[in-house]
């Protein structure tokens, strides 16, 4: 190949490079180079060669684009996105845009403005190029800039005008001089359009999504939180919010600011249960929380008008019998299976303990179900389908006492009241009608002797019982004869 030697510096120039190079754009210095984890904001790092700053942007697979180091130190740090990753390779730097040079008075591969850039496919930043001075070149002065990276890249004019803000994956822009009387100049430019497919799933990947290839695959970030409250934001969309601390509350963004179609998915992976509450007036399933017990998970979905939906709530039960203990203690009126705190549907054992601050009311969901009740609270307990207003029978279960109960969906009737035995058992019914020993005896036809020589202690006492003489008497009178 031919190469020419400038007139003024000297330098070899190569026709080659005059016309077309491709640049790799990625981190400058200061470089760090490290195995990182991220959980939350949080990234913890090992293994690290380089010098890691606040201010510096990250790199890494699956890393998107513009993530920054906001605090910390050491090898715990702060970034500034919501992610979950690792441990995998990553990179910390400074991104600056590239600066380019005429290759006129420059050697080769010194950073040319050839007429045909590629910013190249293996670049992990999103930067940009710096053209030359304009005042160094004519009018009409061209050049063709293709990206081949996964990231949108910037055009600047000399000294730091944008030329154009973004250039998306995939994309070809023409720029050429329009005025040359100062080091920016006048540059006009304009799109052909898609140069390639594969950075353009890269470009479609949102929340939910990751590109694979040529290709939009799902994507479901686990979020794994422990200190309640949660607060949810559009930023989790797609996301799964495990949550692995005690009793706690995660709490859903507005469905009118998210919009239809938002989701998440929420796992209560703890041994307690949680409280899912949605924002203002808005509901789930129509009532005015949910709550998650140990191992239930669900999807929410809004319509964006003040409504969120569950679909798959559910919990994998280890028998067929399950059971709920539900301390009433600061439990209001009534306590609705399912929707006060601390209870949930679908039980059939439920124990009740503690004191009630008054009368209280257990409503049951509007379905066919059997409950078995146990109440070890101070107070009676009124059970019933609907409230105020019951929708039809209603059974009370006594402090201290176990009852099976069935609904029909309307009705709560209690399973064993059909037996007719009464407290205490009548003799018609096999009993002795009395509470006592004394009165079962009297009930069952003893007279005053014969319950006197029943509960006799000694022979002494069965004869005087009897009026009978003793074996002493009966042997003097017989020695007397």
């Amino acid at each position: 190949m031919t190469t020419y030697t400038t007139v003024f510096g000297g330098n070899t120039i190569s026709p080659a490079l005059d016309s077309y190079i491709s640049y790799t754009l990625g981190l400058t210095s200061p470089l760090a180079s490290f195995t990182g984890t991220i959980s939350g904001t949080a990234l913890t790092v090992s293994a690290v060669v380089g010098t890691i700053a606040i201010g510096q942007t990250i790199v890494g697979a699956g890393i998107p684009v513009n993530v920054t180091i906001i605090s910390g130190t050491g090898l715990n740090w702060v970034i500034s996105q919501s992610l979950t990753l690792g441990p995998i390779p990553m990179q910390s730097g400074t991104v600056v845009a590239q600066q380019l040079v005429w290759p006129q008075e420059t050697a080769p591969n010194s950073n040319l403005a050839a007429q045909i850039i590629e910013i190249g496919a293996a670049s992990t930043v999103s930067s940009g190029i710096i053209l030359p001075p304009a005042n160094m070149v004519s009018v009409g002065q061209f050049l063709l800039i293709n990206n081949l990276s996964s990231f949108n890249q910037a055009v600047f004019a000399f000294g730091g005008a944008v030329i154009v803000s973004a250039i998306a994956p995939g994309a070809v822009f023409f720029l050429y001089l329009q005025n040359n009387t100062t080091t920016a100049g006048v540059w006009f430019g304009f799109q052909y359009g898609s140069a390639i497919s594969n950075p353009s799933a890269a470009a479609l990947a949102g929340a939910g999504l990751i590109a694979t290839g040529t290709t939009l695959s799902q994507d479901i970030q686990v979020n794994t939180f422990t200190v309640s409250p949660v607060n949810l934001t559009i930023a989790n969309r797609a996301q799964l919010i495990n949550w692995a601390g005690g009793a706690g509350t995660i709490n859903l963004p507005s469905s009118a600011a998210v919009g239809a179609s938002f989701y998440v998915q929420i796992r209560n992976s703890s041994t307690s249960s949680i409280t899912v509450a949605p924002n203002g007036s808005d509901n789930i399933n129509g009532n005015p929380t949910q709550n998650l017990q140990p191992s239930d998970s669900a999807f929410f979905v809004t319509d964006g008008a003040g409504n969120w939906f569950t679909i798959g709530l559910g919990t994998v039960q280890p028998t067929f019998f399950n059971y709920q203990a539900i301390s009433v203690i600061g439990l209001s009126v009534p306590i609705t299976l399912g929707v006060t705190a601390g209870t949930s549907l679908n039980k059939i054992a439920y124990k009740f303990t503690g004191a009630p601050t008054a009368a209280q009311t257990v409503v049951l969901p509007a379905f066919a179900q059997t409950y078995w009740i146990n109440n070890a609270t101070t107070g009676a307990l009124t059970f019933q389908v609907a409230y105020p207003v019951a929708a039809g029978t209603t059974q009370v279960v006594p402090q201290g006492i176990q009852e099976i109960l069935y609904s029909d969906g309307a009705n709560v009737i209690n399973a064993v009241s059909g037996s007719g035995l009464s407290n205490p058992v009548s003799i018609a019914q096999g009993g002795t009608g009395a509470a006592t020993a004394g009165t079962a005896l009297i009930n069952l036809g003893g007279t005053s002797t014969g319950v006197a020589l029943f509960t006799a202690a000694s022979a002494a006492a069965a004869q005087a019982a009897l009026a009978a003489p003793s074996i002493a008497d009966t042997v003097a009178l017989a020695m007397s004869y």
